[in-house]
């Protein structure tokens, strides 16, 4: 799942755009199949992990929410208890199905009760900024580049790649 991200990743930046351009929606499909497997998930599940990828994720890996999208985010809105839901039904699902390309399926087997795995899944979501790095960093290995850490930063130096 992560080396077809980081080719499709490759495969934007070879046609000249921003990486960040397709990162969004497909760091959204990668984190959802990566959690609850690869089937199709209903549009307010994407609309809400939209929503906190798009304020978790920055270049600079630190997480600055104003205090209204903070709330926001870890109190719910209005689709909240439904996405809560929808974690639990997948939870389920993972475990019934056996699917080891789960993280849910992993958490399982180490015997985490499905209320942990529901807090461990809200983590990840706020978490998402280091997740992005990360995957930054991959990408920056496969095309060749080495990447050094700035740590007084937080961010990516060396050759220079577009990735905003």
């Amino acid at each position: 799942k992560i080396d077809r991200a980081l080719d499709t990743l490759v495969q934007e930046m070879e046609s000249g755009l921003p990486v960040l351009s397709s990162w969004y929606p497909l760091g959204i499909d990668l984190f959802l199949d990566l959690h609850f497997g690869s089937v199709e998930h209903p549009e307010y599940v994407r609309r809400y992990f939209n929503r906190v990828f798009s304020a978790t994720s920055n270049i600079d890996g630190v997480c600055n929410l104003p205090d209204a999208d903070r709330e926001y985010i870890q109190a719910g809105y209005c689709e909240a208890q439904q996405v809560l839901d929808y974690i639990q039904e997948q939870i389920d699902l993972v475990v019934t199905a056996d699917d080891d390309t789960t993280i849910l399926y992993w958490w399982a087997q180490a015997g985490l009760p499905p209320d942990t795995m529901i807090q461990e899944v809200v983590h990840n979501v706020l978490a998402m900024s280091q997740w992005s790095n990360v995957i930054f960093l991959m990408l920056a290995s496969r095309i060749g580049v080495v990447p050094v850490v700035d740590m007084d930063h937080m961010g990516i130096t060396g050759t220079k790649v577009d990735f905003f």
